[in-house]
């Protein structure tokens, strides 16, 4: 994406990326079935304020549930384009659209960012799981970031999950989704 950045593409290619997973649900939703999608966008998308009354004319042409289309973007991302970051997550919020901060976790106080926007979905640095897979003893950090985010209600997922050790430790975490090449 950064290479579409430098090229002054990567708004398109969000866009695209954003109306096939429209057109995606749209032909699932036709066969009845139940399913919710994550698509990542990237930052340039934080900061186009075209971007949500676009989306809106999408959702309504496509006439989809927008609430199983879910938008995930970079936690550093969102700290770094805060302003905007709270408009298009306000936008899409307010369409329905389910809202994901990925890579979460990273940051000196990565749960100070949940003060200032509400998403409902948060995917954890992959960073843990390899700490927790490395050494399944220094779990402290993630299991007391997972609670937290559980007591604020947040559906929890932890990726990169490679091998079936840790499964049982994620879901006695009560993490929700777990996502990775042992799956």
């Amino acid at each position: 994406m950064q290479a579409a950045g430098s090229i002054k593409s990567a708004d398109r290619i969000d866009r695209w990326v954003a109306l096939e997973a429209i057109k995606h649900l749209s032909n699932l939703d036709s066969a009845n079935t139940k399913v919710q999608l994550i698509a990542t966008l990237s930052y340039h998308t934080l900061c186009d304020p075209s971007f949500i009354p676009w989306l809106g004319v999408a959702i309504k042409a496509a006439k989809i549930n927008p609430s199983t289309l879910i938008f995930q973007f970079q936690e550093a991302e969102v700290r770094q384009h805060l302003t905007a970051a709270k408009k298009i997550i306000s936008g899409c919020s307010s369409m329905g659209i389910g809202m994901c901060i990925s890579q979460f976790g990273r940051a000196l106080e990565p749960l100070s960012l949940l003060e200032h926007i509400d998403v409902d979905h948060i995917k954890i640095d992959a960073s843990f799981t390899v700490e927790l897979q490395e050494n399944p003893k220094n779990k402290n950090a993630l299991e007391n970031l997972l609670k937290e985010l559980h007591r604020q209600n947040k559906i929890t997922t932890v990726p990169f999950v490679e091998s079936a050790s840790i499964i049982s430790s994620l879901w006695q975490m009560g993490v929700h989704c777990i996502q990775g090449y042992y799956l």
